[in-house]
């Protein structure tokens, strides 16, 4: 028979919250008549002691919750799904990183502090410990941190990113020691440094395993090349991101072995040549031309390439005079020869579509000046039926009247648009080419799931625009504008 309440076993009962506890039939009926008897009490406005009363019936609910009876095997495999701290995308936003005493409540350190079961449970998992973030404003108080972490990760493959924003020797120190330690289990690392520590972690540090590799360096010192070396040595690596960073011709990059090579700048169409000769697993690939890419180009002489297992490309418009992709599925082109608007350059889209036979799914044409002269030749392209997401640049309203034209990428659901025109606090969505524009929406309003709209001109929200993107979004459509989402544009 159940007892009445009693508070004299409440330090039992909170042990019981602190540990792995899992109550026996006989005492879960007694935490059950003993929620039952507060719940009752706690209603009563003449309830004495409320606070301790109410402390001692969550405290049970919490010995009742489900997820306590979880087998270890489950709450594993819920914590490895739970995202690591990672660094903020955008550099500014790193640097403007407020202070703080500690990560500890960040990813995997909060685990551990819930019950001695899920501390116990997490220190276990050395898989749980392999994501290492050292930034930094944070570096120094947080040495033993990543020590511990190092330690807990065991002999797993460890994730590394080290973002540093000013040179300090100390913090200087404190990242090499760490990343000496780390190097023999580094599988993927992205630097944000200066130069000189870059320099630096090139003579103490060897990088055997490593497969992803992103990279950004502010000044670009003449010995850029040692410093980069040493991670591409490892036989492993088939991923490399450089953010921002001219990579001398010296540098030899493993290009049989790469899969992903970003941001890499071209002089010419040569070297664009030579990559997707060498590089035949490269599924993804980053080229941008520099000044001189369309001078460089020798017209009909310059080599045709075929390269059977490039999927996403992002190069200049040029380029493509010489290429046939027929994996190709996203394919985003930059600016590269302003001076020459001739039919025959106009005619470089279409052709290269018509000869790689690829099936696109993503179209990118941003920053580009002859969106309303090049669309009209490539929209009807079989390469386009496919098409599920186009990123453009608008500068007419030639434009607008084409994208209407629901037999032309049939299957588009996203589409992002960014207007060049000049009119301050005015925008083509809603402005001077909102008649053509809400014409797209009701052509599409059933195919469309994303429309994202940036505009170069508005600095501010004004409630006429606030009340057009709603009546989009209530038509069921995701409307992201100037980089922000409904929750954001209507907070609760």
């Amino acid at each position: 028979m159940d007892q009445p309440y009693t508070d004299r076993h409440e330090s039992q009962i909170y042990a019981y919250l602190r540990s792995d506890f899992i109550p026996t039939d006989g005492e879960m009926a007694q935490i059950l008549s003993d929620v039952s008897f507060l719940t009752k009490e706690l209603e009563s406005t003449n309830c004495n002691e409320r606070v301790k009363k109410q402390k001692a019936l969550n405290i049970r609910r919490s010995i009742l919750a489900p997820i306590r009876r979880l087998p270890v095997e489950i709450l594993l495999e819920i914590f490895s799904l739970l995202p690591p701290e990672r660094p903020p995308s955008n550099r500014h936003q790193f640097y403007a990183l407020p202070s703080r005493p500690s990560n500890t409540r960040d990813m995997p350190w909060v685990l551990s502090h819930v019950s001695a079961f899920w501390h116990a449970t997490s220190l276990a998992s050395p898989p749980l410990w392999t994501h290492i973030y050292i930034a930094s404003k944070y570096a120094k108080m947080e040495q033993f941190l990543i020590q511990t972490t190092l330690a807990r990760s065991q002999d797993c493959p460890l994730d590394l990113c080290i973002c540093m924003d000013l040179e300090d020797p100390e913090c200087e120190e404190i990242v090499i020691k760490s990343l000496t330690l780390a190097a023999p289990r580094c599988v993927s690392l992205r630097l944000d440094i200066p130069a000189p520590t870059l320099m630096a972690l090139s003579l103490s540090c060897s990088f055997p395993r490593l497969q992803h590799l992103e990279l950004h360096v502010d000044i670009h010192p003449a010995d850029l090349t040692t410093s980069v070396d040493v991670f591409m040595k490892s036989v492993q690596l088939h991923s490399v991101r450089f953010m921002e960073v001219r990579v001398p011709e010296q540098i030899q990059l493993p290009l049989t072995e790469l899969h992903v090579l970003s941001q890499v700048f071209v002089d010419s169409y040569d070297q664009l040549a030579v990559i997707l000769k060498e590089a035949k697993g490269l599924v993804s690939l980053d080229a941008w031309p520099s000044g001189a890419y369309a001078s460089s180009l020798v017209g009909s002489a310059a080599e045709k390439i075929t390269h059977s297992n490039l999927r996403c490309l992002d190069t200049g418009y040029s380029a493509l005079e010489h290429l046939s992709l027929p994996a190709l599925d996203h394919l985003t082109l930059d600016e590269d020869d302003m001076q020459h608007e001739t039919e025959e350059k106009m005619q470089v889209l279409p052709d290269f579509l018509q000869r790689s036979k690829c099936h696109l799914r993503r179209l990118r044409l941003m920053h580009y000046g002859r969106v309303a002269k090049i669309l009209p030749l490539i929209l009807g392209s079989p390469s386009f039926i496919t098409l599920t997401r186009l990123d453009i640049y608008v500068e007419s309203v030639e434009v607008y009247a084409l994208l209407g034209d629901i037999r032309l990428m049939p299957q588009l659901r996203h589409l992002s648009i960014c207007d060049g025109f000049e009119n301050e606090n005015e925008t083509s969505f809603f402005g001077v080419c909102a008649e053509p524009f809400h014409a797209i929406i009701e052509a599409r309003r059933n195919q469309l799931r994303g429309l994202t709209l940036t505009s170069l001109e508005v600095e501010r929200m004004t409630p006429e625009l606030l009340e057009h993107i709603r009546e989009i979004a209530e038509d069921g459509i995701e409307v992201e504008f100037i980089g922000r989402g409904l929750d954001q544009l209507y907070p609760p």
